[in-house]
């Protein structure tokens, strides 16, 4: 294996402006060509075709940036799985705030655009490894390439937990020694968009994405820019519902409604669903394979017969308030199924009324026949 330090190709192709080749109608191709060596020498060529080139170091293993910025993770790990270069990277490393979350970080820059007007490197920071301190626990996820290097450093950083907390505005915090103010730093330093201490009551605030929210705001977001007033209405209406009702507030169905239906009837439909709209029902159901299960009931069925699939666990519980704890095995057993068979539904699904009892009986079909065949 060989140890490199990074040195840089870049194909950087001429804008297109009037000039004599253009008025005279011939094409022109020319690309800048610039080799940046891990020595620090740059040598821009002009051209049509991309030249050999051979720094005054000796040095000629130059790394496509194009290549590389498409995936960076899979691309080093191209490189080290195939056992042909180990590149040393410079690595770096700050508090910083990534989807919402006040991490400790480690990147690299790659130069993505030479200017030559400044006559000067662009260069974009590639993040290698990315922690948000927890005091319950810290999720360390490295590639095996950097993780000898990387962990050790990270861990230390992780220890000056005041570093951290100076990015959460201290009027969100109780006291110092209450508690309360662990599990609050916690969850701002998680959810640094979120600006109001109710927020500590939400499930899923992840999926808010807008800066500085309020309550109101957040509220007004998960409407996804629908601009109907009754959607909005309902959206309140169901906050005020479910923190009356448990003292907490769990807006993933809202955000299924709005995100994954586009008539706003059934939109505001879904909202009113009360009973199985709320933390007590949503908050142990898997989020990703939910969605998943709503893309493939709208890919399939119409948005009026998904909406009435829901409404038939609603209607079930509204019969009886003992039924819930039925109604919510049965939803939570054709998720499950779904997670097993997914991949096998575009062929083996046979398409039964959009019912409970329909989708449920026909999944059990299907995983029946794959015991079966195996």
């Amino acid at each position: 294996m060989t140890y490199i330090k990074p040195a840089w190709f870049l194909n950087n192709k001429f804008e297109k402006e009037s000039n004599l080749f253009t008025l005279s109608n011939i094409e022109t191709e020319y690309s800048t060509y610039s080799y940046l060596c891990h020595c620090k020498r740059v040598q821009n060529i002009v051209g049509t075709t991309k030249p050999e080139y051979k720094c005054k170091c000796g040095n000629s293993t130059f790394i496509d940036v194009k290549k590389a910025v498409k995936d960076f993770k899979g691309f080093i790990s191209y490189l080290y799985h195939n056992k042909k270069i180990k590149i040393n990277f410079d690595l770096h490393h700050k508090i910083d705030i990534i989807d919402n979350k006040v991490q400790a970080i480690f990147y690299t820059n790659v130069p993505v655009y030479i200017d030559e007007n400044i006559k000067k490197c662009i260069y974009k920071e590639f993040v290698i490894a990315s922690v948000t301190p927890s005091k319950t626990k810290n999720e360390l996820k490295i590639q095996k390439e950097f993780s000898k290097e990387i962990k050790p450093r990270l861990l230390k950083m992780l220890e000056d937990r005041e570093i951290f907390e100076n990015h959460i505005n201290s009027t969100l915090l109780s006291r110092r020694g209450s508690k309360i103010r662990e599990k609050q730093i916690d969850f701002f330093l998680n959810h640094h968009n979120l600006k109001d201490k109710e927020f500590l009551t939400w499930s899923n605030g992840d999926l808010l994405k807008g800066d500085n929210l309020s309550i109101q705001k957040a509220l007004i977001e998960l409407a996804a820019n629908k601009k109907s007033k009754s959607v909005k209405k309902a959206i309140f209406k169901c906050y005020e519902f479910q923190m009356n009702d448990t003292k907490k507030f769990n807006p993933l169905l809202i955000y299924i409604a709005t995100n994954k239906f586009s008539d706003l009837n059934f939109i505001v439909n879904i909202i009113e669903l009360f009973h199985i709209n709320n933390d007590k029902y949503l908050s142990k159901l898997e989020r990703v394979v939910l969605f998943e299960f709503i893309d493939f009931l709208l890919k399939t069925y119409t948005q009026k017969q998904v909406y009435i699939f829901l409404k038939n666990f609603e209607n079930f519980i509204n019969l009886d308030k003992n039924n819930f704890k039925r109604a919510y095995i049965v939803f939570q057993d054709i998720l499950n199924q779904f997670k097993i068979i997914k991949l096998d539904l575009t062929n083996d699904f046979k398409k039964v009324k959009c019912t409970p009892r329909g989708i449920h009986d026909e999944f059990v079909r299907i995983l029946n026949s794959k015991l079966y065949r195996c």
